[in-house]
């Protein structure tokens, strides 16, 4: 599946979890946004708070899904 294919590139140490030193690194290799705004973003995608991005959260935050080459 591609949100699964996005997930684990997005979760570099695969733990299961994005934390938020992952996901800035990851999305900037392929967008234009600056710190803030993925700041921003990843705590809006954090529904739980808890600091990370989970899958189940993952799937349901709209993150690029099919965004990131293969």
């Amino acid at each position: 599946r591609r949100i699964k294919y996005d997930f684990e590139f997005i979760d570099e140490n695969s733990d299961g979890r994005i934390d938020t030193e992952e996901y800035p690194r990851q999305i900037r290799k392929y967008f234009n946004n600056n710190y803030d705004e993925l700041e921003y973003k990843f705590n809006d995608f954090d529904r739980n708070r808890d600091g990370f991005i989970d899958e189940p959260e993952f799937e349901n935050s709209g993150i690029m899904h099919c965004s990131i080459p293969q």
